[in-house]
């Protein structure tokens, strides 16, 4: 059943496997919110402003430096422990390898913004960097300069493959 507070339509309609809130919940809150915006432009009609309000989410994360944490040469906010957490690691896969809603037959695989912004966003390591934001926040731009349009490479964007 839905309802715009545990289950929006949104989200029922197009039949959302795992909603956006299972992971914000489990990320820092800024990221969480540009998470959301993403994952619901498709569905709501506002895809140009929740692209624009990630984009926000994320560049006032950034500006807040002394919430990364050096490891090395890497700035990290956020990283979801395999050992201790094996649930958080699991909804970040489910959500990077496991498409949340189907796609109409032919979709360009470059509308798929929701997936190729968390595997930018979350890299192979479960990180969430300086870096992987600022790159997330590259992809986004383009999205929103219609950069992807024509372009049918699956490949995804960032190299984080």
């Amino acid at each position: 059943m839905s309802d715009n507070v545990y289950h929006p339509d949104h989200y029922v309609v197009n039949s959302v496997k795992i909603e956006p809130i299972e992971l914000t919940g489990r990320l820092p809150s800024l990221v969480g919110q540009a998470v959301n915006y993403v994952m619901r432009s498709r569905f709501k009609g506002s895809h140009d402003e929740d692209i624009a309000k990630a984009i926000n989410c994320l560049q006032i994360q950034l500006d807040m430096d002394d919430m990364f944490t050096n490891i090395g040469d890497i700035k990290m906010l956020y990283h979801f422990n395999a050992d201790t957490n094996k649930v958080r690691v699991a909804t970040v896969w489910a959500f990077r390898n496991y498409y949340i809603a189907p796609y109409p037959e032919g979709t360009n695989p470059c509308d798929r913004v929701e997936d190729m912004f968390l595997r930018i966003l979350i890299d192979n390591n479960y990180n969430i960097t300086f870096k992987s934001i600022e790159k997330a926040v590259e992809y986004l731009e383009d999205v929103r300069d219609g950069v992807y349009e024509d372009d049918a490479d699956d490949t995804p964007v960032g190299g984080t493959e």
